[in-house]
């Protein structure tokens, strides 16, 4: 097929050599499909059959990997080569809503990847939540920790008192509470 795979009309054979070595472009597919490569000399054909595969993804990454709950971080998505004229859709998924992710992100033309925004909610126990990647069949998933605030630090106030007075302790952590 001529519509992926481009070949020069001729190739020279360097004098008292059996070999020579010729490129073969291809243009980006939205599925796999094959081109038949012939050489002709003297009306004897030689024919080898080159497979082409569309761009697919590859992983899915986020980082930071850990974060408090309401702190943002960056997923990646990555394909094994660059994305085609269209680019490349990607869904997303979250296993938890603590963590949200957009529906979908789109490779652009000519790069094997982008990011997209991951936003966090305030919770009030430690959540492990998968980020999906889905497209063509592939699947990769990611983890994100989804930490709650811990305690940051602790004051009192008076720090000494005669026995049977009161004193007042100040917990503060490191971030908001969940509902």
């Amino acid at each position: 097929n001529n519509h992926v795979a481009k070949v020069l009309a001729t190739v020279t054979v360097p004098k008292g050599l059996t070999t020579a070595t010729f490129a073969i472009n291809t243009t980006a597919v939205s599925a796999s499909t094959s081109a038949q490569i012939t050489a002709n000399l003297r009306n004897k054909p030689q024919s080898a059959t080159l497979g082409i595969n569309p761009v697919g993804l590859t992983s899915v990454s986020v980082a930071p990997a850990t974060v408090l709950g309401g702190t943002p971080s960056i997923g990646t998505v990555t394909l094994d080569g660059v994305a085609g004229v269209a680019g490349l859709v990607v869904n997303l998924t979250s296993s938890d809503a603590s963590a949200k992710v957009p529906a979908s992100v789109t490779v652009p033309p000519g790069l094997t990847t982008t990011t997209f925004a991951i936003t966090t909610t305030l919770v009030n126990f430690q959540k492990i939540v998968t980020i999906t990647a889905s497209e063509g069949g592939h699947s990769p998933t990611a983890k994100l920790t989804v930490d709650p605030p811990t305690p940051a630090s602790l004051k009192l106030s008076p720090s000494s008192v005669l026995g049977g007075n009161p004193s007042t302790g100040t917990v503060t952590l490191n971030g908001k509470t969940g509902s």
